[in-house]
């Protein structure tokens, strides 16, 4: 007759206490490593979801302007972001943090009117932005950006620029202009000191 050997496994059923206060203490340290900058990742983040979105609106805004032969204004929204905040165009720097509209303008009062709108933008609460020229960037029916008298803006009167901060971190920041061809610049060499930028 075959002896059949039974083998017996014990089994874990969990971690011991000293095993367990040795991975809560790499926690914690690790925790302590990545916590400060995680906040800076996290400004990073709002700041560039609000640059898309700026980059998107006045591609929108140019593209829908040519399409349409006509006028298409993007304004400072109020602080309900149901209206233009103002309707200024004036080398005054404005903040635009509560959100902008897009809308097509056809009869170029610089005003929304019923049937207009095209998009309503938001950002985070967090974050900040300035833009050089008041409260209104128009496009004309050839892409070009003019002023409220339909005049084309001249070369000299320099780029359109917005400065898009946060409140979390005040070391990230992000800078972005308009052409008077109305062009797109991003800028790559930001200076977060002078809020200049400093590309070539």
């Amino acid at each position: 007759m075959k002896k059949v050997l039974l083998l017996r496994f014990r089994s874990n059923a969990g971690f011991s206490l000293v095993e367990l206060m040795i991975v809560v203490a790499i926690l914690g340290i690790l925790l302590l490593v990545v916590a400060p900058d995680f906040g800076r990742f996290l400004a990073d983040g709002r700041v560039n979801a609000a640059k898309d979105k700026l980059i998107s609106s006045i591609s929108l805004a140019r593209t829908e302007a040519i399409k349409r032969g006509e006028q298409v204004v993007i304004c400072r929204a109020n602080a309900a972001g149901t209206s233009c905040a103002g309707g200024g165009i004036a080398a005054t720097s404005e903040s635009w943090a509560d959100g902008w509209l897009v809308f097509a303008d056809a009869d170029e009062d610089e005003a929304l009117d019923v049937g207009e709108l095209l998009r309503v933008v938001t950002v985070e609460d967090q974050t900040t932005i300035q833009f050089s020229r008041d409260d209104l960037l128009i496009f004309g029916g050839q892409g070009l950006l003019v002023d409220t008298s339909g005049n084309f803006i001249a070369v000299a009167v320099g780029e359109q620029a917005f400065t898009i901060g946060d409140r979390g971190d005040a070391t990230v920041e992000a800078g972005l202009s308009v052409r008077s061809t109305g062009r797109i610049r991003s800028c790559a060499n930001w200076n977060v000191s002078t809020h200049t930028c400093s590309d070539n």
